[in-house]
Formats: structure tokens, sequence, C-alpha cells
């Protein structure tokens, strides 16, 4: 299975942002251990390190990012997949646009409803330890 994380998926996990964070980490730690890929596109990275920035270590935690998430390109196609989206928000239709080409399964963040008009089905953390 291929699975797209959300921004906030990550910084939940890296942060360990509560309550957020045993959700998030249960869906990494499922996905790795089943085999499956977790993926994100590196555009979101920069947001992630800006983010880490007021708690030290960034680039500790962004390594330890790489050896767990699978990064992905943005493309061309992507944006223009994307400024075409019935979505409101640029970044979530490029995050949507991004899943779609690289076939993900689904799309994990902890704003589903965000992602109504996304391509790649969305679902919370909690719905992908239930169904998935």
């Amino acid at each position: 299975m291929k699975i797209m994380l959300d921004t906030n998926i990550v910084i939940d996990i890296l942060e360990k942002r509560e309550p957020f964070f045993a959700n998030s980490y249960l869906v990494l730690l499922n996905a790795l251990e089943n085999g499956d890929l977790c993926m994100m596109p590196v555009s979101a990275v920069t947001d992630i390190a800006y983010i880490l920035r007021k708690s030290g270590d960034v680039k500790d935690k962004l390594l330890k990012l790489s050896y767990m998430i699978s990064l992905t390109d943005v493309t061309a196609d992507d944006f223009n997949e994307a400024v075409k989206s019935d979505m409101p928000d640029f970044e979530d239709a490029l995050l949507a646009a991004c899943a779609k080409r690289n076939k993900a399964d689904c799309l994990v963040t902890r704003n589903a409803k965000d992602f109504a008009k996304s391509p790649v089905r969305a679902i919370t953390p909690k719905q992908f330890l239930k169904d998935w």
C-alpha cells in the first residue's frame, strides 16, 4: 500500500504533539511494519524545517524523517493539476495532486474535510487505524 502523509501528521510525530502524536505515530509504525510505503512531497520539508527550528535539532529530526518516509518530487503537472483543482487551499491541492500521481491508496491528514474534493481518499489517523 502507498500512503501519502500530510505535513501535520509528520510534524505531530517529530514534535510529539499532543493529543495527536499517538495516532499519527501508530499510522507510521503500522505502515512500516506492514511494508507499506509512506510518502510526502519534498516541498513539505521546508515547512517542517521552519516549524522545527524552535525546538532545535532540525537536521537530526529531518535525517530521522528521511529513514521513515519516502520523499517524492513535485512536478509541473502536479502544479497544473492543483491550480485547476476545485480544492480551496492550494497547498492541499498540490499534496492531493502529488498523491494521485504517485498512486497513493490514501492521504492521511488531521483535516480530512479540507480534502473533500481530493482525487485520493483523505482519512484521519484514527480512520486509518480503524479501516486499514
